[in-house]
């Protein structure tokens, strides 16, 4: 029961354990590439949205049309300033990223995915016994001959020899 216990412990641990090594270069170049585009659609969204508002307010009749256009142009500004803050600093990101790489600071994926679990075997560390090994790999031909033994003589039997008739 200790030994299935302790099995099992192994078992879970090898398949439910999760190893998380760095992130390559392409990794992180194309997560901080979406990072830009999710700036950018989301201050577009926001800019939309404001927009839709201006032009609601245009049809209610509470701004004119001058109004609203320089209105428009305001938050077009704003978030246009907001983009380019943003972009530049994930832009940052990417250039320091560049520069790791550069300096040979990101390594390459190890592309040869290698698994080895070892055990101490004891038997490994036994010193070899001094003397002459048991078992060799020489070649042996033997031969024998098997004869039946009737009334206490082997020369009157019904079997022969050399003969397979």
């Amino acid at each position: 029961m200790k030994n299935f216990t302790i099995y099992l412990a192994v078992t879970l641990c090898l398949f439910l354990s999760r190893i998380n090594a760095q992130e390559t270069f392409e990794e992180r170049a194309k997560s901080i590439a979406s990072k830009i585009e999710s700036i950018t659609k989301d201050e577009k969204a926001a800019l939309k949205t404001e927009v839709e508002a201006v032009n609601q307010q245009l049809i209610n009749g509470t701004i004119t049309k001058d109004e609203a256009d320089s209105k428009k142009k305001k938050l077009a500004e704003a978030r246009a300033i907001n983009i380019e803050s943003k972009v530049a600093l994930a832009e940052e990101e990417l250039k320091n990223l560049v520069q790791e790489k550069v300096d040979g600071k990101i390594k390459e994926r190890d592309t040869t995915r290698t698994f080895k679990l070892e055990w101490n075997n004891k038997k490994k560390w036994k010193v070899k016994k001094e003397g002459e090994s048991r078992t060799t790999s020489q070649f042996v031909f033997a031969a024998g001959f098997n004869n039946l033994v009737t009334n206490g003589a082997a020369a009157n039997s019904d079997f022969r020899y050399w003969g397979s008739h």
